[in-house]
């Protein structure tokens, strides 16, 4: 999953997810935790630096890769149904905040429409599971 070649790094976290081998959910778990942060402090850092001249160097692709990768994780921790992620994926849930013109990207991970889908939906599936029995 450290690949610095985006296609073997997002199709390693897909691997992970079709799998959803359960002795991987730990560490599936403490990579999305350790994303989240870093985009987090990331979006931070840009709210302080924006208006610096020249504004501060985003790496995009490497941020695109780091989403894609979290979708397919979070996927996989919904697929083990493993309860005790539902704290983090539930700090994907509420709504960004709308930015002005002018104002920084939203980079946070959990901002991301499509990993926010992804906990949407491992929720949903964990749900569904104890509505089921």
């Amino acid at each position: 999953m450290e690949s610095e070649v985006p296609p073997v790094a997002v199709g390693s976290a897909w691997a992970l997810r079709k799998l959803a081998v359960p002795e991987t959910a730990e560490a599936i778990l403490a990579k999305i935790r350790a994303e989240a942060d870093r985009t987090l402090a990331l979006d931070q850092e840009l709210w302080r630096t924006w208006s610096q001249r020249p504004p501060p160097v985003v790496d995009y692709d490497g941020l695109l890769t780091a989403y894609r990768q979290l979708e397919q994780l979070i996927q996989a921790l919904g697929a083990m149904r493993m309860e005790s992620s539902r704290p983090l994926l539930e700090s994907f849930l509420p709504t960004p905040l709308a930015r002005g013109i002018g104002s920084p990207p939203a980079v946070a991970a959990i901002y991301n429409g499509r990993s926010r889908a992804a906990a949407i939906w491992a929720l949903a599936k964990m749900s569904a599971d104890e509505n089921e029995g």
